[in-house]
């Protein structure tokens, strides 16, 4: 049965299914007795019609007897597949037709709008972050990953400070938080601080990441300055030192004569030390000795 082949098209899809139509050739008084249907995740799959190996790939059989629609189930929410058709009756397999191209429905996570009321709700050393509020893109959610870190700590490194630690000041809260958590309660925060939020939903269907930033409450409850009034004084600031610091290191006219001029301050200042307490021991002596 070699030289009959089977053609496939997609006739309908859904989150964990597609519904394929088979058509076979016009083969003369050829039989087919039914037909096997293979499917792959396209997912780093390059196809290749003259190299078409079996790793991986998964099947069903269906009679020529049957309908001649049938659906691919139980398939991953939200992915792209690849799949053939190949006709076979008593004699053998037929060749497998062309390979189509189809995904089923769904997206990735989609998050909630940075000034969505209710996602984060701010108290004096705490936040309530709403996960429930995500949308999971018609895939359910398998998991987030969290990490926070005070706004401080950004235009730190700016400056290059030392106590900005190698990841950014960023603290990791969960790399795999369950999606049957609803809210999330971050705790020990600084009091009338802002702190940006990086929160990442997984689906079947990919990752999404969203970044936000938030502000605690003051210790007496009250609110802080606006996120543009606080950026703009901390890069007042922080350009205000870079500058001062930058002048001395990067330029040698400068920095060189400044430890200079340090260490002879160092010097006079401890030679007139010095010198005071041997004056002060030496009159103390004469003192003594006038006495005897």
């Amino acid at each position: 049965m070699s030289s009959s082949s089977s053609s496939i098209s997609l006739i309908g899809n859904s989150q964990d299914g597609n519904s394929l139509q088979q058509q076979q050739d016009n083969n003369g008084p050829l039989i087919v007795d039914g037909y096997v249907i293979s499917y792959h995740l396209a997912q780093n799959y390059v196809i290749d019609d003259n190299n078409i190996g079996t790793e991986d790939w998964q099947s069903i059989t269906i009679s020529s007897s049957s309908t001649s629609s049938f659906t691919l189930r139980n398939l991953r929410c939200g992915s792209e597949y690849v799949t053939r058709i190949e006709a076979f009756n008593e004699m053998g397999s037929g060749r497998p037709s062309e390979m189509i191209r189809f995904s089923t429905l769904g997206s990735p996570p989609i998050p909630p709008d940075k000034y969505a009321n209710h996602f984060i709700l701010s108290n004096i050393t705490f936040v309530i972050i709403n996960l429930d509020l995500w949308s999971d893109g018609g895939c359910p959610i398998t998991g987030y990953s969290i990490k926070y870190r005070t706004r401080r700590h950004y235009h730190r490194s700016l400056m290059g400070s030392s106590n900005n630690n190698k990841n950014g000041g960023w603290i990791t809260l969960s790399t795999h938080l369950m999606p049957e958590k609803e809210k999330l309660i971050i705790r020990d925060l600084m009091p009338g601080t802002w702190h940006d939020l990086i929160i990442a939903a997984q689906n079947d269907a990919g990752k999404r990441e969203s970044e936000y930033s938030f502000a605690t409450l003051t210790e007496t409850g009250a609110t802080v300055e606006p996120l543009h009034a606080f950026e703009s004084r901390m890069a007042t600031n922080t350009g205000t030192a870079v500058t001062i610091v930058g002048a001395l290191f990067d330029d040698p006219m400068i920095f060189i004569p400044a430890i200079c001029t340090v260490i002879v301050l160092i010097v006079v200042i401890s030679t007139s030390i010095f010198l005071y307490v041997m004056r002060m021991r030496q009159e103390a002596l004469q003192i003594a000795n006038d006495d005897t």
